[in-house]
């Protein structure tokens, strides 16, 4: 839903007259104010040249086969028995949830890149490299918890990926404010990730984690 809200926000901010004008040269405006507007580089920056909706899909299409990289892991660590032995908290989602869950989060992260890359600035470029480098620790996370079962150390890592998501939103937000907005249900979603990954360590020894 969040998702669905920020892309309609964002063709809705590409639709008012002017704004959109920003792509483009100054010659767009009537009026002695437009080349100052033109020429501001807040105005120019918050407001990025995504194009079609063809330019979307590399990114969401690619962001969400990324993350699926990790499933095979899971799907082991379920199919062996060993996720369901684990004593987890009450509020803990079943494990249907987290597929569909991902996948939406994957394509935001897919979208909000996409948005600032379309900017082709420096900021952007900066971005870009902030946000890919989260991307690795994200990715890194099944594998340490699902793969070599290390609850304890997948706990941890994730406060490293808050670390990263905050930078990433931070960098975003001087590009492009809505791909910064975009990136929140993310980041409360990984914050209660955190805390779950925490109350499952609390819950389990490390002998019996690793069994």
């Amino acid at each position: 839903i969040a998702i669905a809200v920020a892309v309609t926000a964002a063709h809705g901010l590409h639709a008012r007259p002017g704004i959109a004008s920003l792509r483009g040269s100054s010659h767009h405006f009537v009026g002695p104010t437009t080349s100052v507007i033109a020429a501001h580089p807040r105005v120019a920056r918050a407001q990025p040249t995504l194009g079609a909706p063809a330019a979307l899909l590399p990114w969401i299409g690619g962001c969400v086969l990324i993350g699926w990289s990790g499933t095979p892991c899971v799907i082991s660590a379920i199919k062996s028995g060993w996720y369901d032995s684990l004593d987890k908290p009450p509020w803990c989602p079943p494990s249907g949830v987290y597929a569909p869950a991902w996948t939406a989060l994957y394509a935001s992260l897919g979208y909000a890149a996409a948005n600032v890359a379309a900017t082709a600035s420096g900021a952007s470029r900066v971005a870009l490299t902030v946000w890919t480098i989260h991307l690795g620790i994200n990715l890194a996370w099944a594998p340490i918890f699902f793969g070599r079962k290390q609850i304890q150390l997948a706990a941890w890592w994730n406060v490293l990926l808050l670390a990263a998501i905050a930078a990433t939103i931070a960098a975003f937000a001087r590009v492009s404010l809505l791909s910064a907005l975009v990136l929140t249900p993310y980041a409360a979603w990984c914050t209660f990730a955190t805390a779950l990954n925490f109350a499952i360590v609390r819950r389990n020894r490390p002998s019996s984690a690793r069994a």
